[in-house]
């Protein structure tokens, strides 16, 4: 069994996931309190601020994927180590 994960990929995913977080977030900061419009501007202020939090969120569980990952990855080499070690204990080869 192989686990195959781009590691740099991953992270560089939840940089940007992290990065467009941080563009809504100025951009909501941006959106002046009243734009003649009624209550418009508050309203698209509302909800850029939810996705925002949605974006940060992602960003933060792709981080916390990719700790899983490599946790399993570690698991996985550890245990075929000792699968191995075990195996040559039992078994003996000869060329």
């Amino acid at each position: 069994m192989s686990i195959n994960v781009d590691h740099a990929g991953l992270r560089a995913v939840a940089s940007e996931l992290q990065d467009a977080a941080t563009d809504l977030d100025a951009s909501c900061a941006s959106i002046p309190a009243s734009t003649g419009t009624g209550d418009a501007a508050p309203l698209l202020a509302s909800i850029l601020t939810t996705f925002s939090g949605t974006v940060a969120h992602l960003a933060l569980e792709a981080h916390l994927i990719g700790e899983r990952v490599q946790e399993c990855e570690d698991a996985y080499v550890e245990t075929d180590g000792a699968v191995s070690t075990r195996l040559s204990s039992v078994f003996e080869v000869s060329s």
